[in-house]
């Protein structure tokens, strides 16, 4: 609300405009960097030893801070008042997008995410930078699995791309962490056929989770937050008859999508969650029925397709595992899957795969407060999706492809068959394509 930002205005007002400041005012509160994550000293003893940890350590009680260059001073003036008066992508503009839009920018600000300010507290706001909103159509499932359509409101972060003037293209891209989630599905696929082949007639189960608003969960350090502001408008009532649009700013102080360094740095955190998963997975000492997952309830139970239906076979392979390996969990930035061997003998394994990823997660996310979360905050995984897809398996969509681990089969699910197709379609039907378009081409037909 209005009202809301200029509250918010004042208390930066009093700071000198600093929102780093503010934080440090108030500490402990949900902008306080690591306020999703368990204290300090749990993480350390659990996860001390892995290497992510100093990384996410650092990123958990600072923020996360981009490799990128700072603007001259007049320059970024200049351009904030260009963005003020330019405003949002026409995506985010049109009256379908409205609803959406406003929807979605408000319940960042329930939620803790975004501070909402004036226009003219963010053209004083130290380091202020101002990038638009679009609309971007995506696509999700429900409780049942279905795929239903979805729209993400994105944050432009290389607007000024031509001038090389955006928050994207002054990040120092040899400065971003290295990342191992684009190997994922070759990796994942490669653990089923070395478990095939050496269980060629025994059943494989797999099961996925999903983080609940990934990157929201991290908060960036102030000086990131003050250069990554979106703006929107509300309507406001003057009287009965009559309505105008005031300016609300929104200072995103969680990792916001469409930066670049953001898959990287969330991947960081869940990485070292998978990692820590699959030791779970792997321990013999973990007894789920002594020690269970707090979604053990959330969690459907296997479900096992016909006896009739044949097992595909594994050929040999030019790279081996070892031969005891019979499971394992594998991760794309905030998904994450496990194949299990499912056999008699490796009941136990079974029943810890089905919670491993879940048990992760809970201990290195801070539980509820129950009654006394001062702000709503949803639970860290995807319980939606966990009653989709948190059940073991023989079929499961990872990465937008089917897998089915009985008949040793992958292919593209219905939706993208026929948006890939019409992709190519709309290609060989212009005479021209641009190298962006070339290259996403490859990239699928590979």
């Amino acid at each position: 609300t209005q009202e809301a930002a200029e509250a918010n205005s004042e208390i930066l007002r009093q700071h000198e405009y600093d929102l780093a400041k503010v934080i440090a005012a108030n500490p402990n509160s949900i902008i306080s960097p690591g306020s999703e994550l368990r204290p300090m000293y749990q993480l350390e003893a659990l996860l001390g030893h892995h290497p992510n940890f100093t990384r996410l350590k650092s990123n958990s009680l600072k923020g996360i801070d981009y490799p990128a260059d700072a603007l001259p001073e007049e320059t970024r003036i200049a351009i904030l008042k260009q963005q003020l008066e330019r405003g949002n992508h026409k995506s985010a503009l049109c009256v379908e997008a409205e609803p959406i839009v406003n929807k979605l920018m408000i319940e960042d600000t329930k939620l803790g995410y975004a501070i909402p300010v004036t226009k003219e507290c963010i053209i004083n706001l130290k380091h202020a930078e101002l990038y638009p909103l679009g609309l971007q159509h995506q696509l999700t499932i429900d409780e049942h699995g279905k795929q239903i359509p979805k729209k993400r409101v994105t944050h432009d972060l290389s607007n000024q791309k031509k001038f090389g003037l955006s928050i994207n293209q002054r990040v120092n891209e040899d400065l971003i962490p290295e990342t191992t989630y684009g190997f994922a599905l070759q990796r994942f696929l490669h653990l089923i056929h070395h478990i095939r082949f050496q269980h060629p007639k025994t059943r494989i189960l797999m099961c996925k989770t999903d983080f609940e608003k990934a990157y929201r969960r991290l908060h960036t350090t102030p000086e990131i937050a003050s250069k990554c502001i979106a703006a929107w408008t509300t309507k406001h009532e003057i009287n009965q008859d009559i309505s105008a649009e005031k300016f609300i700013g929104s200072i995103l102080t969680r990792l916001p999508f469409g930066s670049s360094p953001a898959p990287a740095e969330f991947s960081i955190c869940s990485e070292t969650i998978f990692d820590l998963a699959n030791d779970l997975l792997q321990c013999p000492y973990w007894d789920t029925t002594k020690t269970p997952s707090r979604y053990n309830d959330d969690l459907p139970q296997p479900e096992r397709l016909q006896d009739d239906i044949p097992f595909g076979p594994a050929l040999p392979a030019d790279v081996h595992l070892p031969p005891s390996l019979k499971a394992g969990v594998e991760g794309y930035i905030d998904d994450g899957e496990v194949p299990v061997l499912d056999s008699p003998s490796n009941a136990k394994m079974v029943e810890r795969a089905r919670q491993a990823l879940p048990m992760a997660t809970q201990l290195v996310f801070r539980p509820h407060a129950q009654r006394s979360e001062p702000i709503d905050r949803p639970d860290p995984l995807s319980l939606r999706k966990l009653e989709a897809e948190g059940r073991l398996r023989e079929l499961i969509v990872f990465l937008g492809w089917e897998i089915d681990s009985r008949r040793f089969i992958i292919k593209l699910t219905k939706e993208k068959t026929r948006a890939w197709s019409e992709s190519i379609t709309s290609i060989l039907n212009e005479h021209t394509i641009t190298w962006e378009d070339a290259a996403t081409l490859v990239g699928r037909l590979n």
